[in-house]
């Protein structure tokens, strides 16, 4: 099995926190990120072993401001995915987007503001701190 990127392992390893926060990992959120992965490339058994095995929620995440903006709108997507949107994910959410260096509000604003399809990265923009 070949090893996933550490950055893109230490997001994905975020999403499946993300999606364990409410302590139900549902198919349609494992499917999210098998779709996530497969955008960056990696293989289902790349994925697999980030689901079952993923990495301290800790690790500290090195990103653009490009790639914070997607990180969050595929946050977003996955607190979505299971057409349940709970508070344990919000919470979680909130506390991931402070870490990515922008105000916790933003979760909410995206979550009251925006389709389910994502959100726009200028307004998303507007919320770092």
């Amino acid at each position: 099995m070949e090893a996933a990127p550490i950055e893109i392992s230490k997001k994905l390893s975020l999403l499946v926190r993300l999606a364990v926060s409410d302590r139900h990992f549902a198919g349609l959120e494992r499917e999210f990120i098998l779709r996530v992965g497969r955008k960056k490339n990696l293989s289902d058994t790349a994925i697999e072993h980030l689901i079952r095995f993923p990495l301290p929620s800790r690790s500290p995440l090195s990103a653009s401001q490009e790639e914070k903006v997607t990180f969050l709108q595929d946050c977003l997507g996955l607190v979505r995915a299971d057409l349940k949107v709970l508070e344990s994910e919000v919470i979680f959410f909130r506390s991931i987007a402070q870490r990515l260096g922008f105000r916790k509000e933003i979760v909410d604003h995206m979550l009251e503001n925006e389709s389910r399809t994502g959100a726009n990265p200028v307004e998303i923009s507007l919320f770092l701190s």
